[in-house]
């Protein structure tokens, strides 16, 4: 009783461990911030990309500029939700990485900056034709390959303990 009661001790220490950087204490109310994604983060110079926005302030315009160079490249309305989306044009002689910005429209305080997303243009004629997909997908939550492999190893430490506790009664008879 004592090894089992010692065993589940230490297998809920690890999973607190293990599971703690992933707990964050945020303030009440919970924030949400407002979030920027684009179409692609690798763009050609001169492409069109769309770029989308989550959470800003229900129904106000959203000026999108390009940070690096303050260029305007966009002033769109959110919906009654505070999301939008809409197609913008990346200048034609303007290449490396450059921040896409929201400048106004999202809501301010709690921690929340300027939302952005940062894309890296690509000289006009590279190897990928423009208008094509350059990049994978937007890197948006978290990876879940880690939790996945913890939860498992939580699992079969349960199934070990509990086999091995059966095993013990049954070996001095008891039920």
């Amino acid at each position: 009783m004592k090894l089992r009661a010692i065993s589940a001790l230490t297998v809920a220490v690890l999973g607190m461990v293990l599971f703690a950087p992933l707990a964050t204490a945020d303030a009440y109310p919970p924030t949400t911030c407002a979030s920027l994604s684009v179409s692609t983060t690798q763009p050609a110079a001169g492409e069109t990309i769309t770029v989308s926005g989550v959470n800003f302030t229900a129904n106000t315009s959203v000026h999108l500029v390009l940070n690096t160079t303050t260029t305007d490249l966009a002033t769109v309305s959110a919906d009654a939700q505070g999301s939008f989306s809409t197609p913008v044009k990346l200048p034609a002689g303007l290449t490396g990485a450059h921040a896409v910005v929201a400048v106004s429209g999202a809501p301010t305080g709690h921690g929340c900056g300027r939302p952005h997303v940062v894309v890296d243009i690509q000289p006009f004629g590279s190897s990928t034709p423009t208008g094509a997909h350059h990049g994978g997908n937007s890197f948006t939550g978290v990876d879940l390959l880690l939790v996945v492999l913890v939860a498992a190893v939580l699992i079969a430490a349960g199934v070990a303990l509990t086999r091995g506790a059966k095993r013990g009664r049954a070996s001095t008879g008891q039920r």
